[in-house]
């Protein structure tokens, strides 16, 4: 009797020492799956990352904002630059050495720049010729006027398609106007205003102006 009573503690205490084993090994298991999750979710970083109006959930373990797109394979051309958004705080341009934060928003700015051009008339001027031999009040007409163009150019800058700078950069005559040229006998523009009276008008480089006289044929 004294045996088998002893071979049945032997027994429990077998079960026991094998069941406390388990268990420390339970909670060794389940301690270094928390330190892993824990690790995870320490170093990886879910982030947003917008390119040309495409917007990407992103989770990533690296800790900058340059090595996050180097990562989603985005490159940038020298003007690019970046914008980030975290917690309402927006940073414009911003550096990409800045470090990644959970719920970071990046946006890439392309920028392009290109050079616009408008044209724009050049009013001809008419110049008069004295001409002896022809009456008063008669005209005649020696070269007819064509106006000339301008062209003006601007600097304009883009940021993912939206205009946002525009400005002055030169201005370049691309066709040289043509003088009209008139010759009657005062040498000076004549317009008539009734049937015996004229006005001579005399012609300025910048605007016609009215010659205090008036003429009777």
């Amino acid at each position: 009797m004294n045996n088998n009573n002893n071979e049945n503690n032997t027994l429990e205490i077998s079960s026991d020492n094998k069941n406390k084993q388990t268990l420390i090994v339970s909670t060794i298991i389940l301690t270094f799956l928390f330190m892993i999750i824990s690790i995870y979710n320490l170093f990886n970083k879910k982030i947003n990352i917008e390119v040309n109006g495409n917007i990407s959930e992103v989770s990533t373990f690296t800790n900058t904002i340059a090595k996050a797109i180097k990562e989603k394979n985005i490159n940038l051309d020298k003007d690019d630059f970046i914008n980030i958004k975290h917690k309402d705080n927006l940073t414009e341009n911003a550096d990409l050495n800045t470090k990644l934060k959970d719920d970071m928003y990046i946006e890439v700015i392309r920028v392009s720049k290109q050079v616009l051009s408008e044209y724009k008339d050049i009013e001809f001027e008419t110049k008069v010729e004295e001409d002896t031999d022809l009456l008063k009040g008669e005209t005649r007409v020696v070269q007819e006027g064509q106006n000339g163009t301008n062209k003006l150019e601007y600097n304009v800058v883009y940021h993912n398609g939206d205009l946002v700078n525009r400005s002055f950069s030169k201005e370049v005559v691309v066709k040289a106007p043509v003088d009209k040229i008139v010759k009657n006998v005062y040498g000076q523009l004549v317009t008539k205003i009734n049937s015996g009276e004229y006005i001579l008008i005399k012609k300025t480089t910048v605007k016609v102006d009215l010659l205090y006289s008036v003429m009777k044929m």
